[in-house]
């Protein structure tokens, strides 16, 4: 997901599947903030193209924004993530094993909440950043004496921003932020200085837990 929303580049490359009644599963990873309308936006996307949604998740995990000065979500998914995710995996499979699964309500799983004051803060931040006249960093920056052009950042690009051979360049017309590259990267050649991040990681530190409906 991509700030509240299913990610614009996962809907296009889901354009092109369709059932006729088969089960879904509708499943969002969020960075411990919100996971906002992705979650229905997804299922309603599964419904248009005929399946049947019996079960959905939002699941925590490590913010895109993440670094070692900012933790976000930091280690997420853990050990107890894992467990959780296997076992509502075989919820489910005991539930399509039933019979007849009946389909659920996405917009019924709760929302963890992050407290009044974080979200008032974060929205203050997040007002003062957007009037902020101080230039932002487009996209995640690659520093050319670290990069041993191993070519790892270019297959984490969900959007091939990065060409193979070309790695300290960026195409900021396809990059989406999502700083896989920076997470890739075994050489930390690679990073994205955001002021969200730093604002995330103060109103956002208290970890939210995994939510799932069936």
């Amino acid at each position: 997901m991509y700030a509240g929303h299913v990610a614009p580049e996962a809907l296009k490359r889901m354009t092109n599947i369709s059932a006729s009644g088969a089960y879904a599963v509708a499943v969002v990873i969020y960075g411990n903030r919100a996971y906002g309308s992705a979650l229905c936006e997804l299922g309603e996307m599964l419904v248009c193209r005929g399946f049947r949604v019996i079960a959905g998740g939002a699941f925590v995990g490590e913010h895109s924004y993440s670094t070692a000065e900012y933790p976000i979500a930091s280690g997420r998914p853990d050990m107890g993530d894992l467990r959780q995710a296997e076992e509502f995996g075989r919820s489910v499979r005991c539930k399509v094993e039933s019979g007849s699964p009946a389909e659920v309500v996405l917009k019924k799983l709760p929302h963890p909440s992050s407290g009044f004051m974080s979200k008032l803060r974060f929205i203050a931040g997040v007002l003062r950043i957007r009037n902020s006249k101080t230039p932002r960093q487009a996209a995640p920056h690659a520093d050319e004496s670290l990069c041993i052009h191993c070519g790892l950042c270019t297959k984490a690009c969900p959007t091939n921003a990065i060409a193979k051979g070309d790695e300290c360049k960026t195409d900021y017309g396809k990059c989406i932020r999502c700083c896989a590259c920076v997470k890739v990267c075994p050489h930390s050649a690679r990073s994205f200085n955001t002021p969200f991040a730093p604002l995330l990681s103060c109103n956002f530190s208290r970890q939210k837990p995994n939510v799932t409906l069936l």
